[in-house]
């Protein structure tokens, strides 16, 4: 009877990532005319500018720091600056990548890390938004994979 021998398949023991902490990296609010703001009737409207980015460094050796920066800017519809929310969010990410030598950095980190981290993200600034006396805003939901995928799109398929 002979006996074969499988061939050793090296599994990970590991995740490919894992989140150390979150937490705010800067934070600011800032009611522009409040007077004005909350004693004139807003039935004017509102007009919101988002502006959000993501970025990621590496902090140490096998650490990377993922951001996301997001500012809403507030306006009436006669274009007169209300209020600006600003949050800059990190996270401290480990990433295995002795297991995993050829995961793509750059999108765990910017596409998959982000969308772990925005529902955090989003609550701070709703509350803060909310607490700075402008109620009943709740920030829209962004999927950084999607975004990272139209960012890093080849020219001519972002233009078609």
């Amino acid at each position: 009877m002979t006996t074969e021998t499988q061939p050793q398949i090296n599994t990970p023991t590991k995740p490919p990532f894992e989140m150390i902490i979150q937490y705010i990296k800067d934070q600011s609010f800032e009611n522009i005319n409040p007077v004005e703001n909350f004693l004139k009737e807003q039935a004017d409207g509102i007009n919101v500018t988002p502006n959000f980015d993501v970025s990621s460094a590496v902090a140490k050796e096998g650490i990377h720091e993922v951001s996301i920066d997001l500012r809403m800017e507030f306006t009436n519809n006669a274009s007169k600056p209300m209020f600006i929310a600003e949050l800059k969010y990190a996270a401290l990410v480990h990433v295995n990548t002795q297991e995993y030598p050829d995961l793509p950095l750059d999108f765990v980190l910017n596409g998959h890390i982000a969308n772990m981290m925005y529902p955090y993200a989003r609550a701070i600034m709703s509350s803060m938004i909310r607490d700075g006396g402008f109620t009943g805003f709740v920030m829209p939901m962004y999927d950084f994979v999607e975004l990272y995928h139209h960012k890093n799109a080849p020219q001519d398929v972002k233009t078609a």
